[in-house]
């Protein structure tokens, strides 16, 4: 038996915040950046963003009212290198191009 044209129920969507939409994308693509894939340069730097090494995932994630520290244990669960110090991951990229 095929049920057709069974009513559905819109669910309610947030309203468009460009800001947030910003934030959300450059996040993304922190998180693309640290795919083996990404150039090493790409990747050096997304691991800086992780890291929190200049203050910005902070200040991005105070914006979208997210526990920053949360954030960087659940990144670098899934990506340890970004636990790599600086200049030891300079050097890894620098012998692995």
């Amino acid at each position: 038996m095929t049920l057709t044209n069974l009513p559905t129920a819109d669910l309610p969507t947030a309203p468009a915040d460009p800001e947030v939409d910003l934030i959300v994308a450059v996040i993304r693509q922190a998180l693309v950046d640290l795919k083996p894939t990404a150039h090493h340069e790409h990747r050096a730097a997304a691991a800086r963003f992780w890291r929190d090494e200049d203050g910005t995932l902070a200040w991005f994630c105070g914006l979208l009212g997210v526990d920053a520290p949360a954030v960087q244990r659940r990144i670098a669960a899934r990506y340890p290198q970004v636990l790599v110090p600086a200049p030891q991951l300079a050097l890894a990229l620098e012998e692995a191009s």
